[in-house]
């Protein structure tokens, strides 16, 4: 496949375009949004209709698109504090789409009734009668239920969702173990708002020890951050891509945009490849980045 960046086949090539984000970062960046969109919405004048197990994979693929679209504009705003919270989100809606992929319409079917646990206690523990608040939201949630081809029978003999694996038991599945401990395991600080991210992006310290609000040292957000999640998408992408021929044969109008993905992932891979040998010969170069 000929591309723009064809160029690039070794970290010295690509060297010289790191540092100007809108030489090669934006533009990889780009091509995967192009393409994660067009597996989002792949005709100009009509759209491709699930059922509504397939449907869980189709909305946990659309969030993990539209939350990367934002991930991207946090990146050039200098967000930190939106960019910690996107990449554990994003990352927990891709493992759980590759686990309803690979068990397909029971695990669905699980997930999707399971999601209403919460809304059954509240409606277990508030009558209709009590006020017009509670009848409303119960009223709403026999509705969303009745809707959903569920009843009140259901939640008797009800599954947990993901065969009640805990995360971590789906990672070991779906992803490496390494990418779990950065991405989502201290990524769980900014969800839980745990001193780890609350000293890096909320307080600052001093030269005499005290903190404040007031940061006197900003540093940009380095690309190292952007790269790993394009990466994310893009093995995201092509699972949707494959999952619809799975169930499809005749959806075929993703295909060609594989080849585009499959280039951006080289790129990725090789502009990580880049950063890996800097933190192994210079271990301070990103030390204050």
């Amino acid at each position: 496949m000929i591309t723009p960046f064809q160029r690039f086949k070794t970290i010295d090539d690509i060297r010289p375009y790191l540092d100007d984000d809108n030489s090669i970062i934006y533009p990889i960046c780009d091509n995967v949004m192009f393409v994660a969109n067009k597996c989002v919405d792949p005709f100009n004048d009509d759209c491709i209709v699930y059922d509504k197990d397939q449907a869980t994979i189709l909305g946990l693929y659309h969030k993990q698109v539209m939350l990367y679209l934002d991930y991207i504009q946090a990146y050039k705003e200098n967000k930190l504090h939106l960019i910690f919270l996107y990449q554990r989100i994003i990352y927990e809606a891709y493992i759980k789409m590759r686990y309803l992929m690979k068990y397909g319409a029971d695990a669905q079917n699980s997930y999707r009734l399971y999601s209403y646990k919460n809304r059954k206690d509240f409606f277990d523990s508030h009558s209709s009668e009590d006020s017009g608040y509670f009848k409303v939201r119960n009223d709403k949630f026999l509705l969303d239920l009745a809707d959903d081809d569920f009843n009140l029978e259901d939640f008797k003999n009800m599954n947990k969702s993901f065969g009640g694996k805990n995360f971590k038991q789906l990672v070991a599945e779906f992803s490496e173990e390494d990418f779990y401990s950065s991405i989502y395991g201290i990524g769980s600080d900014p969800i839980h708002s745990d001193w780890g991210e609350i000293r890096q992006v909320y307080v600052h310290k001093t030269i005499d020890n005290k903190y404040t609000t007031y940061n006197t040292n900003k540093q940009n957000v380095h690309f190292r951050i952007l790269i790993p999640i394009a990466d994310l998408i893009i093995d995201s992408s092509i699972h949707f891509i494959n999952w619809n021929q799975n169930i499809d044969s005749s959806l075929n109008i993703m295909l060609p945009y594989k080849d585009i993905l499959i280039e951006m992932k080289r790129m990725c891979r090789l502009i990580m490849t880049v950063v890996f040998e800097d933190y192994q010969k210079n271990p301070d170069k990103y030390m204050s980045e």
